[in-house]
């Protein structure tokens, strides 16, 4: 009797399980977000005009991240300029998750560690009152003797991180300066319509 009742808890625990287990993942199968993301993030790539002359860019690549439950964006695009510059564009799922970001991007992009011969200086930007960000950072450092700037800006659920080294071979601070233009006129275009 004892043995019989000992197997049938198992086989109870064992279904138990299992139903657990099929729920689980049929989570992640039937999972539909509550959020919804923007078409394609490519449209809101600037494009190789806003760069100095002769300069080319990659194909773009993009990603939906909209199914993966716990990645806080859901989609992310890549652009590369010449092979020294990038724009990365986040979609988050909301605006709190996007605000988070932004912070966690602050200390994750512009770190300090050994391999930078200069910390990180936040660059004073003329132009800050003149882009349409809610949050914006500009810094520039020097890494294996090459200066680099970095811009990180939140729109709204987006968020746009562009890099690039700088003179003498390959940008100046003009040029960042227009391409940061460029970049706050296409997101305030795609994402805030105009405003």
């Amino acid at each position: 009797m004892r043995k019989r009742t000992l197997e049938i808890v198992l086989i109870f625990t064992a279904l138990l399980v299992l139903g657990v287990l099929i729920t689980w993942l049929a989570s992640f199968v039937l999972y539909k977000p509550d959020y919804s993301c923007s078409e394609s993030l490519q449209t809101m790539f600037i494009n190789v005009d806003s760069f100095p002359d002769g300069w080319q860019m990659d194909e773009p690549r993009t990603d939906d991240m909209s199914g993966i439950g716990l990645i806080d964006y859901c989609g992310v695009g890549y652009l590369v300029f010449n092979g020294v510059a990038n724009q990365g564009t986040y979609e988050y799922k909301s605006i709190d998750y996007a605000k988070e970001g932004y912070r966690a991007k602050l200390s994750s992009e512009f770190y300090s560690r050994e391999s930078l011969d200069t910390p990180w200086i936040e660059i004073d930007m003329d132009l800050k009152e003149e882009i349409k960000a809610e949050e914006s950072y500009l810094a520039c450092a020097e890494i294996g003797h090459n200066p680099m700037c970095r811009f990180l800006a939140r729109y709204r659920k987006y968020i746009v991180l562009f890099n690039s080294h700088m003179e003498p071979e390959f940008m100046t601070a003009r040029d960042l300066e227009q391409v940061i233009y460029a970049i706050d006129a296409r997101m305030t275009q795609e994402i805030m319509g105009g405003n």
